[in-house]
C-alpha cells in the first residue's frame, strides 16, 4: 500500500477529488479525509511523515496533528462504544448495527428505559 493509493481510496470514499485532499480548503468536508489519508499513511503503511507533509503539501508539525486527531476522534468512538455495550448490558437500550446516526459509522441506539418514572 502506497500513498497514492490511499489518497485514491480515500477521495473515492468520501466522494472528493484527489485535488480537494492535497487542497487549502480548511472545512471539515476536505480535512477530515486529508486527515484520514496522512493517518493511514501513517500508521497503516508506515510511510515517513516527512515523506507524507512533502507530497500532501503539509509541513511536519500539520502531519503530526492530523495523526493526533485521528486518533482522538477514534478513542471518542470507542468510548462511545463502550457506553452503547453498558446500556445493552443493562437491558435499557436496544441497538440496530445497520443504522448509522453519521458519516462516521456511529451505531444508533435508543433507550428502552421508562423516563416517566422520575
Amino acid at each position: 500500500m502506497n500513498l497514492e493509493t490511499i489518497k485514491k481510496a480515500t477521495a473515492s470514499y468520501y466522494s472528493i477529488t484527489m485535488s480537494d485532499l492535497t487542497g487549502m480548503n480548511r472545512s471539515r468536508e476536505f480535512s477530515r479525509p486529508r486527515q484520514t489519508v496522512i493517518y493511514l499513511a501513517s500508521e497503516f503503511a508506515q510511510i515517513r511523515k516527512a515523506f507524507i507533509a512533502k507530497k500532501m503539501g503539509r509541513d511536519a508539525t500539520t502531519v503530526q496533528r492530523s495523526i493526533e486527531a485521528v486518533q482522538a476522534r477514534l478513542d471518542d468512538q470507542l468510548r462511545f462504544d463502550h457506553m452503547a455495550i453498558v446500556e445493552i448490558a443493562k437491558g435499557e437500550a436496544s441497538i440496530s448495527p445497520w443504522v448509522f446516526r453519521t458519516r462516521r459509522n456511529t451505531p444508533h441506539f435508543t433507550t428502552t428505559r421508562n423516563t416517566q418514572e422520575a
